[in-house]
């Protein structure tokens, strides 16, 4: 009912900038109560919506995650509304998103809540725009003003980063990933593996100036998902290092000369993928990419 209710909303109704105001506002009152700088995309309030400013705080927002998700899965217009450049390619969503990942990961009861963030992100994941968008320069110590005490923007302190961190949002998004897929109990994440590797898999072609801590993390999903108390604890765990190697791979087919981090990060780390080609491990055949980008677009 509501996936039908969501569809029937087209853009000439004017009601889809309040949708995306709306509930986005609600996804962000997950993060009620953080505080210190953040990561700011909101310009004047434009995606804020009334009362936000005055303390309002529904305890709705993994409702509104799940209202997200079929919203951008079944209304296309909706879906360009929230990565136009209007919206900020899809920033605030993600990031809010991940943020509330990062917050809720040691929780074994918001499985179902970090499935469907998960399954947001690898939507997006599935635009240019939203690829592009993540080359915005980000830092713990906010320069460029992609960093602020806005209070619309998510908290820094959300993402756990290293102190000295300076890098871009593909580097915040790969950290989330990391932290997400190698710190956490393997039995309640298995889930979120595919999403958030496929993700990266879209993205990666699009990635410039990885940080040294974005490519460290990227090798070490590597080498967690090839350790063998990984790698033979199921019989398809071998898919799973072909999709933690296709980030790696198709940032440096794609984007060589602007990743030196990352291509710095596989010569002196060379041993682990002597490693896995010894076992005979590739990453999946191309043609499976269709099969990865009607996942992204959740048809």
């Amino acid at each position: 009912m509501y996936g039908r209710m969501l569809q029937g909303i087209s853009a000439q109704s004017g009601n889809l900038e309040p949708l995306h105001q709306s509930l986005l506002a609600l996804v962000r009152s997950g993060l009620a109560g953080s505080s210190g700088s953040a990561l700011s995309y909101v310009t004047m309030g434009a995606l804020g919506v009334p009362g936000a400013s005055s303390g309002w705080s529904p305890a709705c927002h993994q409702e509104a995650a799940v209202l997200t998700l079929h919203a951008l899965r079944c209304n296309d217009a909706f879906f360009n509304l929230v990565i136009s450049p209007a919206a900020r390619s899809g920033l605030p969503l993600a990031f809010t998103l991940l943020a509330l990942v990062m917050k809720h990961r040691d929780d074994p009861t918001k499985g179902g809540f970090l499935q469907c963030a998960s399954f947001i992100v690898l939507r997006l994941s599935a635009a240019r725009n939203f690829a592009i968008a993540l080359n915005a320069a980000a830092s713990s110590h906010a320069p460029l003003g992609t960093f602020s005490s806005d209070p619309n923007g998510v908290p820094v302190a959300a993402f756990e980063l290293p102190d000295a961190f300076r890098g871009t949002h593909a580097d915040v998004f790969i950290h989330v990933c990391f932290a997400l897929l190698t710190e956490c109990d393997p039995t309640w994440v298995a889930p979120l593996i595919s999403p958030l590797l496929t993700a990266l898999h879209n993205v990666a072609p699009y990635w410039k100036n990885v940080s040294a801590m974005g490519a460290e993390r990227l090798i070490a999903m590597v080498e967690h998902f090839a350790d063998p108390a990984v790698l033979y604890s199921h019989p398809e765990a071998y898919q799973n290092l072909a999709m933690a190697l296709h980030p790696v791979n198709r940032c440096l087919q794609h984007q060589p000369e602007s990743n030196p981090a990352l291509v710095y990060a596989v010569l002196r780390l060379g041993d682990v993928f002597d490693r896995i080609d010894a076992m005979g491990v590739a990453p999946l055949e191309q043609e499976d990419d269709d099969e990865v980008s009607r996942s992204a677009r959740g048809r």
